[in-house]
């Protein structure tokens, strides 16, 4: 499982579970596979946003922004939609 920005409401105070990320072994090499489903009905769930948490994924979305503005074109853009962006098998 991995989280989106998409999938945080910061008005209703709420983290919603809806996606996933998996390293699978394909052909011998690492791939990551990423879906917009979860294993089972269950899993997908909403839960509330504690203030803890809040704040730290508030500060992490402020260091993305200032990462983002300070390597500009050379921002990967392709992984700005998760929380965290260090997916590398």
């Amino acid at each position: 499982m991995d989280l989106r920005w998409s999938g945080i409401n910061f008005e209703a105070n709420a983290i919603t579970i809806e996606h996933t990320v998996t390293v699978a072994s394909i052909s011998g090499k690492n791939v990551i596979v990423a879906a917009d489903t979860a294993k089972t009905k269950s899993s997908y769930r909403t839960l509330p946003l504690i203030p803890i948490i809040r704040a730290k994924l508030l500060a992490v979305k402020a260091e993305q922004k200032a990462s983002r503005q300070l390597c500009g074109k050379s921002y990967s853009n392709a992984e700005g939609h998760y929380i965290h962006t260090d997916i590398a098998p």
